[in-house]
């Protein structure tokens, strides 16, 4: 999936609890009234999607993960979590800030 310059955002009012034994997160979606188990990847990129774009939200992961995965894994890992977080609205893209789109463009 191809992703434009263009920043993304976690939903308004999601509660997210720290399922440490499952190694994840449960979020609960009001919007939707849907509770949803999110793994520990998917959980940091929805904490990342803070308005940030996908280049920064790539970065970040990258510095929390280090070297435990090789650069093209990280990337894959991250697309296939905003894929799917997008998927089920928990993510939604945002029009990138002005600094922001300047850094990518």
């Amino acid at each position: 999936m191809y992703f434009p310059p263009s920043a993304f955002e976690a939903a308004p009012r999601l509660r997210i609890r720290p399922a440490f034994e499952w190694d994840g997160c449960l979020v609960y979606d009001p919007n939707q009234r849907r509770l949803i188990e999110l793994n520990l990847a998917a959980w940091l990129v929805l904490e990342l999607c803070d308005g940030r774009p996908w280049t920064e939200i790539g970065k970040a992961f990258f510095a929390v993960v280090g070297t435990r995965l090789e650069g093209r894994q990280s990337e894959k890992h991250v697309r296939s979590a905003l894929v799917q977080l997008i998927r089920a609205g928990l993510v939604k893209r945002c029009v990138a800030r002005e600094g922001e789109r300047e850094a990518e463009g």
